[in-house]
């Protein structure tokens, strides 16, 4: 999963160091808006944020 959001352009909020195996922290590009995102997720996937 890292490696697919990595390829994505997305930067993680945590150094590689200090990441849980299981909690993937990124920050949303310039010009998306986190909300749109976050509400896509929640309707379509059932995944809160």
């Amino acid at each position: 999963m890292r490696a697919g959001l990595e390829a994505m352009g997305l930067r993680f909020v945590v150094d590689s160091g200090h990441r849980l195996p299981q909690l993937n922290s990124v920050w949303a590009p310039d010009g998306v808006d986190e909300a749109v995102v976050r509400a896509r997720l929640l309707n379509e996937f059932h995944i809160e944020i």
